[in-house]
């Protein structure tokens, strides 16, 4: 199946790899779906900083081998 055969594209929709700023607000999923998100901004912070810090400890102890993007 080529992708490309059944859906339309347009570059106009990307948007940048790296943006300023991401804002959120669950607010409106959870009056019409009632969902709520299972982890928390200061729970997701703390997740990224830790696998930042254990990546980081990985490279400097020869485990990982560091990819540049």
């Amino acid at each position: 199946l080529e992708w490309e055969q059944h859906v339309a594209y347009d570059q106009r929709y990307e948007r940048p790899s790296e943006v300023d700023a991401l804002v959120g607000d669950y607010t409106k999923a959870k009056t019409i779906l009632g969902w709520e998100p299972k982890v928390l901004t200061p729970d997701l912070v703390k997740i990224m900083v830790d696998a930042d810090i254990k990546q980081l400890d990985d490279q400097l102890s020869g485990r990982a081998v560091r990819v540049d993007s």
